[in-house]
């Protein structure tokens, strides 16, 4: 009774295992280039960081990213007075063998007092673009 009990248990084990690491997701790496005036591309960095950050299977890094998000941010005035921004996106992607080819791109206009909305859109549109199709 004592080995059927304790061949069960490792069957179950067994099964257990292999099931949890079938249903194992992929991981994704990607790199953020922000480009614009010191101000506006730190503020941007900071809040797409954050947004990037709240993806469960992504790793934001440095090198041999599998994606690339990178973002220029123009301000646009009026004299002194601040209208908002412009923004171009682009996604690119490396293929197992060549970095940065062209997913998708965007651009837009922000309002001053929208920011924050503005780039947890941003994020939103590379993860349903870019991630959820590999998922």
């Amino acid at each position: 009774m004592k080995k059927n009990t304790i061949v069960l248990f490792i069957v179950f084990a067994t099964l257990l295992i292999l099931s949890s690491l079938a249903e194992a997701k992929n991981e994704f790496s990607v790199k953020l280039e922000v480009i614009g005036n010191n101000n506006d591309s730190l503020t941007a960095r900071s809040l797409l960081l954050r947004e990037l950050r709240s993806i469960h299977d992504l790793t934001i890094v440095d090198k041999n990213p599998d994606f690339t998000l990178q973002v220029e941010i123009i301000q646009i005035s009026m004299g002194n007075r601040l209208e908002g921004y412009v923004v171009f996106a682009i996604i690119l992607y490396y293929d197992g063998i060549t970095y940065n080819n062209f997913l998708s791109s965007a651009s837009f206009k922000i309002r001053p007092d929208n920011l924050r909305k503005a780039y947890e859109d941003l994020v939103a549109g590379f993860d349903q673009v870019a991630l959820e199709p590999k998922r």
